[in-house]
């Protein structure tokens, strides 16, 4: 994806925790959106409310020096959407793998060996 002005990019601070009615918390309440307004030769500028961020382009990371609960990286809607399959699917799996037998494990492994070639 070929990032430009005016694109949307994500970023995530799990301080806007919002829970329900089971007191889980909601995840989607963790991404800001923000619109991308100007670029310098090697960031993108982000609007964040009545301030700016600054995207690095390479790597998307934030350059901040203090992030209060955000993570250190902007999403594009591409990533954002792996990183909330991720966070509904993580522990789901984690425990799978925890109580699965031997042959279920090796067969894990050998996917996972097979995707890391």
């Amino acid at each position: 994806m070929q990032i430009q002005i005016g694109d949307i990019l994500y970023t995530r601070d799990t301080n806007r925790r919002v829970r329900d009615s089971n007191h889980a918390v909601i995840t989607a309440h963790y991404w800001r959106e923000h619109i991308i307004i100007g670029e310098t030769r090697d960031s993108w500028i982000l609007q964040d409310g009545a301030r700016t961020l600054k995207v690095a382009k390479n790597d998307l990371r934030l350059r901040l020096r203090e992030l209060y609960g955000m993570d250190s990286h902007a999403y594009t809607p591409e990533t954002k959407a792996d990183r909330e399959w991720l966070d509904h699917n993580r522990m789901r799996l984690v425990d799978m793998v925890r109580v699965a037998d031997v042959a279920t494990l090796r067969r894990v492994a050998a996917v996972l060996d097979d995707a890391g070639e």
